[in-house]
């Protein structure tokens, strides 16, 4: 899709105002939110970086927050790969407040930075800066470094690769810092107008509810998105908008037809990443590892890949997961904490769904992942009493994902299949309270509390062993 007018502009006065020697073919990059423009090394890839987080009292503070990155198409002699990455230095209004900020935040992940040699630039002709090579002590990588500052704000401009090779590929380096950008006030109004757009290599499937972005095959972000958009029907079955959330908008494309406004929620952002080790790096900087998907209250969107061992089977339904997660969220907001045996159970109830091509409709199945855990430690004991489940933290609850994962989807699955009419709607009940009292204690003695609970358990186990 054609840039708009205003800023294919301004990425054209960015180019020719870069030196010769570094524009090759590469792809402008232009940052309207950070006020700042590069051109990157040529033929580079653009990765995704985190968003800002949405709840910083989640997270503790960082002095350096990643603004963009690049990874080259193979690595250096000595077969390291190369990256570059772009920080913003907070709290930094001089070079040498952000050069002191940034070796403090790397030296605090537990290596110790020394600074090798460095050098005086200008950048812009009047915004000062250090060029600097580094040692990180990390198994023989090197980062060469430019630090930019215009007074206001400082960013650090971070190469890797080879130790042993830095030094000779300072030159280079430089040309590429010196296409660095800060953007005057009214060309960032410009671009801001203008509205965000995809990084190079990326397109959005737009769905009902979900902006689905993807740099893997379409096909499979367009399966995603009939899938998901199928399934949160099964999910408004149980949580309905009118009763736990959302508020009246113009359908998109609607505004002038007759009953226009419904109530529906905020879109929701899906990323969808054609390599594995580009979705796993990207969750890395969120916090996440080993997943094949996750949602990320913080920033509020839900990521994953097309696994290549299990074909989009597996991703799929880890999808039904995942976005249980996000449409709770969308519904309860950040205030809102729901318990962890009970938010996961959910989610695990709905991975076990099917999907018909031919009715475009879901059936919920029991979850052969989770099964057979659950009914052996019925039967053999090992399972967690439920008493004690339902107090568990997150950090317990991880702690023995197999067995907590197993139980929590199974109670949830009871509790919803069951023909037991004392069990059906508790739930639904728990959550509504939930959603009004922000108090997770209050709404289970609302609810849960009014249940016998030694006859929960044995309920629970007799149909978990016989009944499913």
């Amino acid at each position: 899709m054609a840039l708009p007018r205003l800023l294919a502009a301004l990425l054209l006065a960015t180019v020719f105002a870069l030196p010769v020697a570094a524009q090759g073919k590469a792809t402008p990059y232009v940052d309207g939110e950070n006020g700042i423009a590069m051109l990157p090394p040529d033929k580079w890839k653009c990765i995704p970086t985190p968003k800002e987080m949405k709840y910083k009292e989640w997270m503790p503070e960082q002095k350096l927050k990643m603004v963009a990155k690049w990874s080259a198409p193979q690595g250096d002699a000595d077969n390291r790969p190369m990256d570059l990455e772009v920080y913003e230095i907070k709290e930094a209004k001089t070079v040498e407040a952000a050069l002191q900020g940034y070796v403090d935040e790397k030296s605090s992940l537990g290596r110790s930075l020394e600074v090798l040699k460095q050098q005086d630039i200008l950048i812009q002709g009047k915004h000062k800066g250090k060029f600097v090579l580094a040692d990180p002590k990390n198994n023989g990588f090197g980062y060469t470094i430019a630090i930019v500052c215009n007074g206001e704000k400082s960013f650090a401009l971070e190469f890797t690769g080879s130790l042993s090779r830095a030094e000779k590929a300072m030159p280079d380096r430089l040309k590429v810092v010196m296409t660095f950008q800060f953007l005057s006030a009214k060309d960032i109004e410009k671009i801001r107008k203008a509205g965000p757009k995809l990084l190079p290599g990326w397109q959005v499937n737009k769905t009902e509810h979900y902006d689905i972005q993807y740099n893997c095959d379409k096909e499979f972000a367009v399966v995603v998105g009939r899938h998901l958009e199928a399934i949160l029907l099964e999910y408004q079955k149980f949580f309905p908008l009118d009763s736990f959330g959302g508020g009246p908008v113009v359908v998109e494309g609607k505004e002038k037809e007759a009953g226009s406004q419904k109530v529906t929620l905020e879109r929701m952002t899906v990323k969808l990443f054609g390599k594995n080790e580009e979705f796993q790096s990207y969750a890395l900087a969120n916090g996440v590892g080993g997943a094949a998907a996750y949602f990320s209250p913080m920033q509020n969107e839900l990521c994953g890949y097309k696994t290549v061992s299990q074909g989009k089977t597996l991703s799929i339904h880890i999808m039904y997961h995942e976005a249980m997660h996000q449409y709770l969220h969308a519904l309860f907001g950040e205030e809102v904490r729901i318990p962890i045996w009970l938010n996961e159970g959910m989610a695990e109830y709905f991975f076990g769904g099917e999907f018909s091509d031919q009715t475009g409709r879901f059936t919920i199945g029991l979850n052969k992942v989770r099964i057979d855990t659950i009914r052996q430690a019925c039967r053999d004991g090992s399972f967690i009493p439920l008493a004690k489940l339902f107090k568990y933290t997150q950090g317990q609850y991880y702690a023995n994902p197999d067995l907590c994962y197993a139980e929590g989807w199974s109670i949830a699955y009871f509790m919803w299949t069951t023909p037991d009419a004392k069990y059906k709607g508790v739930i639904e009940s728990f959550m509504k309270k939930l959603r009004q009292t922000k108090d997770a204690d209050e709404a289970f003695d609302g609810t849960f509390g009014k249940l016998d609970m030694d006859q929960l358990e044995k309920d629970w186990k007799d149909y978990v062993v016989n009944k499913m």
